[in-house]
């Protein structure tokens, strides 16, 4: 009887142990998603940002939010003249919640050649 006992809660704290592996893998594959949208995101605005600049209808620092897969989205941005002539620096910064109050940013820093020198 003693030597079921011994098994039975062996198996059952590999039990344990696996369950849990596969939770926190499941919760680093729902981060990981997150941050792909994001980068995916980050990307189309940096686009709209050079485009606007380009265009001279952008201006120098915004902000926004977006709903993509019932998850908040925010991001906003700031241009700078960078240290080297004839650079724009483009600061993106997006952010969304997380699970218990946590929140996710990611930061972008891209340079943009301006001609005009402004």
């Amino acid at each position: 009887m003693f030597e079921v006992l011994v098994a039975v809660s062996i198996l059952s704290t590999a039990v344990i142990f696996l369950f849990r592996a596969f939770t926190t893998s499941l919760n680093a594959a729902k981060i990981s998603q997150d941050i792909f949208v994001a980068c995916l995101l980050a990307e189309e605005r940096l686009f709209d940002i050079e485009e606007g600049i380009h265009n001279n209808s952008s201006s120098l620092e915004g902000e926004g939010e977006i709903t993509i897969h019932n998850k908040e989205f925010g991001w906003h941005y700031e241009v700078n003249s960078a240290d080297i002539p004839f650079l724009k620096e483009i600061e993106l910064v997006l952010y969304w919640p997380g699970k218990s109050a946590k929140e996710y940013s990611l930061e972008f820093i891209n340079y943009l050649y301006d001609a005009a020198g402004k």
